[in-house]
């Protein structure tokens, strides 16, 4: 165990120290596929664990060069896992709970001519898509549409994750834009 600590030890300083791209994905393919495990203990989701496992790793990868462990890759990379997983359990308890006051709003306002029929809401909704910009717009549809995740549709358009991220976070910010005026709360 010692060894294989002490070699992947040493496959990260190759990493950070020579731009090692084969050590990168030899401690990749090493520990890929047992963290993608772990973070299936706080998520439920293989993909999303997965996703998260390769955030870590993307992120190991950018900032190479400033991080410092105390410890072993191995220790880094499981609390990475293990705090990426937390940080995205809490966003969704955010996200969830802005859901569930905004539909109890709408549910006291109640008034039938101040709410959308779900038919109406969803042609708004599919307009505001439509008035995107294309590569805004194409992204936002393989994520939400198709089901891709970030690091997929980064692959097939050949940009960064933080790229899907940015354009992502255009797409909604506009869309909510677009349908501010139709929203009974706000």
């Amino acid at each position: 165990m010692n060894e294989t600590l002490n070699l992947d030890n040493d496959l990260f300083l190759k990493v950070c120290l020579e731009n090692d791209e084969k050590a990168y994905q030899s401690l990749f393919r090493h520990y890929y596929a047992p963290l993608s495990l772990y973070a299936l203990r706080f998520i439920p989701s293989r993909e999303i664990a997965e996703d998260l496992v390769q955030e870590v790793f993307y992120k190991l990868w950018r900032d190479r060069r400033s991080i410092r462990i105390s410890t072993s890759i191995r220790a880094y990379l499981i609390t990475s896992v293990k705090h990426h997983c937390l940080n995205y359990i809490r966003h969704r308890e955010v996200e969830m709970n802005y859901v569930s006051e905004h539909l109890s709003i709408m549910t006291e306002a109640g008034r039938e001519e101040d709410i959308l029929t779900a038919r109406e809401l969803q042609q708004l909704i599919d307009k505001a898509i439509m008035g995107l910009p294309e590569k805004l717009r194409t992204v936002f549809l393989m994520h939400r549409r198709q089901d891709m995740t970030y690091a997929q549709i980064s692959t097939q358009m050949s940009i960064s994750i933080k790229t899907v991220e940015s354009y992502m976070g255009k797409s909604l910010k506009m869309i909510r834009s677009r349908l501010h005026e139709y929203a009974p709360f706000s």
